[in-house]
Formats: C-alpha cells, structure tokens, sequence
C-alpha cells in the first residue's frame, strides 16, 4: 500500500471511533445504597400543641416506613414531652436523643428541649445551646438542616400554635422539595397568617387528620427521593469523569 494512503486510511478510521466518557456507576450505586430514602418527619411542638401531637401519633400504624423527630420548644422545667409518657399512646419504639443517634422507620425520637439537634447523613446531632439573649429557635434550626439532608423526603409538620419558630424551617424544607404541614384548630388564630398564606405550606390540617395524610403521600415522597437522590449520584459520577 502506498505510505500516503496508508496514512489516510489510518486518520480516518481513527475519525470514525467515536468518544465517550466512561462513568462510574457501580460507584454511584453503591453511594445510592449507602442513602436512604425513607421519609423523616419533623414535629415542631410547643406547650399549647401537646394534645395535638398525641392525636396525631396514635392515629399512625406501628410501622409507618417513616421516622418520627420531635423538637420541643418548650419550658424545660414545666413543659418537658418525656419518652415514657408518650410511649403509652403510639404503637411506635419512643426515644430521647442524648447524643449521636441514627435514625432508623417506624421510630420516634423526641429531642430533649434544652438542646437543639441537626441531622447529617441521617444521623442526629445534639448540639449544647451557648449562652445567649437571643430566642434559640430549635424548631427552625433542625427543619433546615433536614431539608438539607434529606431534600424530598423530607416532611416538616408544625403543630405550634404560637410563636415564629419553625416558620423559616418549613420553608427550607418547601424549597428542598418535601412536604410541609402546619395545623389548623380553633385555637390557630395565634400562628401568624403569612405563614398559610405563604404558598410554603403544602397542607393545613387539623392533627386528627395528618396521620392519613402522611400515610397517603408516603410512597409518593419516597418514590421522588430515590429519584433524587439517583440523580444526583450520577451527576457525581458525570463530575468525577470530566475532570479525570
């Protein structure tokens, strides 16, 4: 073969091998595996909303496929929700959290109301309240490190009647995807209005009837988080590649 034609032959079977960008989803699979998806639901309580918070746990099955975080801003002294007294209400395992705990369905986990709490990875995170003058919002505090961990499945449900705390979380938790839930009684004149007129709340319910509703939209919650959370294992993945 004549070298000059030789070499075009060479150049063009090298234009025809196409390019691609090898991904590694066996990695992103396994990152998946390592995310669950399961809703976790946070309960923001005050002293006035207790009664509420009861009638909301027993109407709920023992196994739910969902995890229950209940954050108190309550009178530490007087107004303090102890696991032992709830427990005898639901049919659903009832914990205090009192340092690193992972969360597991078809549990409750009531946060002590002297400390606020943060989730990561799934994982709760007691956090010692410094010294200070200012309110320490706790409700506000773990609904946005909630919406940050868990995007779509993530379900914020305010049963707080006064007050400002968790307004701001549950629209973090709006803004992630999840669900937000506020409560609607005769006694609901105290929450601010803006808080329903808002747009970030997605279902305004007495508690007797947010149990059936949590258990209605489960699925479709958990079916958006594995969707979510797949993506975004492979938009690593697809990072990971251009840069290599």
């Amino acid at each position: 073969m004549n070298p000059v034609r030789k070499e075009s032959v060479l150049k063009l079977e090298s234009a025809k091998k196409p390019s691609f960008i090898e991904i590694d989803v066996e990695s992103s699979k396994q990152k998946q595996s390592r995310k669950s998806t399961f809703p976790i639901v946070g309960i923001g309580v005050s002293a006035g909303s207790l009664e509420g918070l009861r009638i909301l746990l027993k109407a709920l099955p023992s196994r739910t496929g969902m995890a229950f975080v209940l954050v108190q801003d309550l009178d530490p002294v007087n107004d303090v929700l102890l696991p032992t007294t709830l427990s005898k209400d639901i049919g659903m395992p009832v914990s205090e959290v009192a340092g690193r705990t992972t969360i597991h369905p078809n549990s409750v986990y009531i946060i002590n109301p002297e400390v606020n709490v943060a989730l990561a990875s799934g994982v709760l995170h007691v956090v010692t309240r410094g010294l200070s003058t200012k309110p320490s919002m706790p409700i506000d505090r773990f609904f946005r490190t909630l919406a940050n961990d868990r995007g779509p499945s993530a379900i914020g449900v305010l049963l707080a009647d006064k007050g400002n705390d968790g307004t701001d979380g549950l629209e973090a938790i709006h803004a992630a995807g999840g669900i937000t839930f506020a409560r609607a009684s005769a006694r609901s004149s105290e929450m601010p209005k803006q808080l329903i007129e808002s747009g970030y709340v997605d279902f305004v319910l007495p508690p007797e009837h947010m149990a059936s509703e949590l258990m209605r939209i489960k699925e479709h919650v958990q079916i958006q988080a594995t969707a979510f959370f797949r993506d975004a294992a492979l938009l690593e993945a697809l990072k990971k590649a251009l840069s290599s």
